[in-house]
């Protein structure tokens, strides 16, 4: 198994590490004296896959036969993401798949990984794509899976991932 060249790995480690870092700081546009989270700035804080392969020139391809079970694959060596055009038919499941990958990438994960690691790799994605003042402002008015999907712009299989992260402090 070939490992991603160290320029590259320090790349897109630095930028999720920087996603995750305005994550925590809950960083927005907004001004000090606004008071909660409206909906232009869930805009301003949603996590862009499509920006971070842009930004970091990973290459994704869309081939015809993959098989239907596989939603997405990276490969790190060659800075790559597979993604199955025959399953991803909506954005929505493109950009959670994506970002799934790119998590995927980050690790220097190939191939299929055991389900601790994917478990790990799902929280992670889910905690890029909602972030916790959004899940939030999403959980005051449902609780509704499929509405809080809806709402977050992500699958609901997502949101169940953000959801079973949650701790109680």
């Amino acid at each position: 198994m070939r490992q991603m060249s160290p320029g590259r790995s320090r790349s897109v480690r630095a930028w999720m590490s920087a996603a995750r870092s305005r994550r925590t700081r809950g960083t927005t546009n907004r001004p000090d004296h606004s008071v909660g989270v409206s909906c232009s700035d869930l805009w301003v804080t949603r996590f862009h896959p499509w920006r971070v392969v842009r930004e970091l020139g990973v290459k994704v391809s869309w081939p015809a036969n993959m098989p239907w079970r596989i939603l997405g694959l990276c490969d790190p060596s060659s800075m790559t993401i597979y993604l199955n055009r025959a399953r991803l038919v909506t954005q929505v499941e493109r950009r959670c798949t994506l970002t799934h990958e790119l998590v995927h990438l980050h690790h220097g994960h190939q191939g299929a990984q055991p389900s601790r690691i994917e478990a790990a790799v799902r929280a992670e994605t889910a905690r890029l794509l909602i972030p916790d003042d959004a899940l939030e402002s999403a959980l005051c008015w449902s609780t509704d899976v499929f509405e809080l999907a809806e709402s977050l712009w992500v699958t609901e299989a997502v949101v169940r991932d953000r959801l079973e992260g949650l701790r109680c402090v």
